[in-house]
């Protein structure tokens, strides 16, 4: 431990000369020149570097990479400002040191993500399927509510539109059949869409096909569609369930409409 050792030779009633003056002047220039001062010669906490340090005075080049530890730093010491743009990088950044609690809601926007980044397999699609539906119903949908023939439930995000398509499944008798029976009634016969949602139900309504048959004779029409499809605009967040019905519209019970082997699928895009 660096000490300050000086020497002193005189005495009671001697004469002080000028070798007993070197003495301790020169033990006090080895002392500042060659032994120096250390971390022995300071208390703890003695030195406060906001005060006693000149600006200025202490530069990068004095800092061992070292010796700077996350318990010598202020939480609030470091600022935006003292980060310059360049010192962030990949290999700056420990892979667990980025958590969602550390990124501010509005950081991310779509400027900030490389087109590439986006994958498919990091782009949830939200579909739901139905289950398969059979139904042939006569019922007139101008003036009652029969049964729906295919349902299928899906939670909106409220971000994107949905559609809803009756599509084929892998029965290979898919058709959707809207049919005449040969009487003295025109036919028309329409499908529906219907949206529930809490206690909240629209309906939207189309017509499939019109039948004309002025006799008793005449043979039955028929028209056959491969699929139908909705689209959900701007549903708000929350679930949903869609259902399709099908059915006579003039009036009647003459005409008959068919679902064979279709489902209904549920999708946001």
């Amino acid at each position: 431990m660096p000490q300050l050792d000086i020497r002193r030779t005189y005495a009671d009633g001697a004469n002080l000369l000028k070798q007993d003056l070197d003495a301790f002047i020169d033990d006090i220039e080895t002392f500042l020149n060659l032994t120096k001062l250390n971390d022995d010669n300071f208390q703890d906490g003695g030195i406060t570097g906001s005060t006693k340090l000149a600006d200025g005075t202490v530069t990068n080049e004095k800092f061992t990479s070292s010796s700077i530890a996350t318990a010598k730093i202020n939480d609030g010491a470091v600022t935006t400002a003292k980060i310059a743009d360049e010192t962030i990088s990949t290999t700056n950044i420990n892979a667990a040191a980025v958590t969602s609690a550390k990124i501010a809601a509005g950081a991310i926007t779509t400027a900030k993500i490389a087109d590439a980044n986006v994958t498919d397999i990091k782009h949830a699609v939200n579909i739901v399927t139905g289950s398969d539906a059979f139904t042939s119903n006569n019922t007139d949908l101008a003036s009652s509510s029969p049964a729906a023939a295919a349902s299928v439930t899906i939670t909106a995000s409220g971000n994107r539109p949905v559609l809803v398509v009756f599509s084929p499944d892998s029965n290979a008798d898919f058709t959707i059949r809207s049919s005449g029976n040969g009487s003295t009634y025109d036919i028309s016969s329409q499908f529906v869409w219907r949206r529930t949602t809490g206690s909240t139900t629209v309906y939207y309504r189309a017509q499939l096909g019109y039948f004309s048959s002025n006799t008793a004779t005449t043979k039955p029409e028929r028209i056959n569609w491969p699929c139908l499809s909705f689209i959900d605009d701007a549903p708000a967040a929350g679930t949903y369930t869609y259902y399709l019905y099908i059915g006579a519209s003039n009036g009647t019970t003459t005409g008959r409409s068919t679902l064979v082997g279709g489902r209904l699928i549920a999708m946001e895009f």
